[in-house]
């Protein structure tokens, strides 16, 4: 019996009697191995919403030598009312002052990116009171869906990834230039199958998914944000298997206000400043698996 590794051959010499039983023996164990199509699905959902509910108020008394009202310091009123027209008529400008005058704020809580408000001005000879309601809100609602799949072995790994390469910059040492490294931000899928006796295929699966957090950076450099989940799985020919599930949800709530006055209920929402942000990111993997027949 001899061997060729070149050709992949065997030759066998020996009786005629024999030879069949060799035959035998070669044909079940010269069998091709089977491959397995992993079709994989990814959705990603991500939920936003954010609310700002903010309010500026200035006021001014004077009576001959006293007189009380906002500070300086606090901010100025974006209200302009013209001097010599008060009480009637009145008209109110809006931004830089040309020709009339802004008062000092009592409260400085507007929201910081307003979309939407409600202006109050009372002004006479003697008080003035601007009162500025501002307000944002903004909804998000992204979907993302990858379909990746790839044909491998029975009880060979397969590895599916996609994503990018952030550059993190060290800073110089010992007098020499910067250095740049690279680091993946992937979204990654390991799989090995195992086709079992009944038919049915045994798989190994690996999830990862990293992404870079440029919101939160060290050094210049962004953090990153892994998620991770290892499973063994027993599937059908063709059945779907879910995996995942990474829930991430994120609440905050910032409250801004006059001391005292905020805790006054009902009223002190006009000495507040109200922001509320809500995110809820969801991660979740198919994965079907099928056999080819050959």
């Amino acid at each position: 019996m001899v061997a060729d590794e070149r050709t992949n051959s065997l030759i066998v010499s020996d009786i005629p009697a024999v030879l069949p039983q060799i035959d035998r023996i070669i044909q079940q164990m010269d069998r091709k191995t089977q491959e397995v199509e992993i079709e994989a699905r990814v959705v990603a959902a991500t939920r936003s919403f954010a609310r700002d509910i903010g309010v500026q108020l200035g006021f001014g008394w004077g009576n001959g030598p006293t007189a009380v009202g906002g500070v300086q310091g606090v901010g100025t009123s974006p209200t302009t009312v013209g001097t010599g027209l008060v009480p009637n008529p009145m008209y109110i400008i809006s931004g830089t002052p040309t020709t009339g005058t802004q008062i000092p704020l009592f409260s400085n809580l507007g929201a910081t990116g307003p979309t939407s408000g409600l202006q109050l001005v009372n002004a006479t000879n003697n008080m003035r009171i601007d009162l500025l309601l501002t307000m944002a809100e903004s909804r998000g609602l992204l979907k993302i869906l990858s379909r990746p799949r790839v044909v491998t072995q029975n009880n060979i790994q397969a590895v599916v990834k996609q994503g990018v390469r952030v550059p993190i910059v060290t800073q110089a040492q010992l007098g020499g230039p910067p250095t740049v490294t690279y680091v993946d931000a992937f979204l990654r899928l390991t799989v090995t199958p195992q086709i079992t006796s009944e038919g049915t295929i045994f798989l190994n699966v690996d999830v990862e998914n990293t992404l870079p957090d440029f919101g939160h950076e060290i050094q210049g450099n962004p953090t990153l944000i892994t998620q991770q989940a290892t499973t063994q799985v027993l599937v059908t020919d063709g059945g779907t298997v879910v995996i995942g599930g990474v829930i991430q949800t994120q609440n905050s709530l910032s409250v801004s206000q006059v001391p005292l006055l905020g805790d006054i209920p009902y009223l002190g929402n006009l000495f507040k400043h109200r922001s509320v942000q809500t995110s809820n990111q969801e991660l979740i993997f198919f994965i079907t698996p099928r056999i080819i027949q050959t």
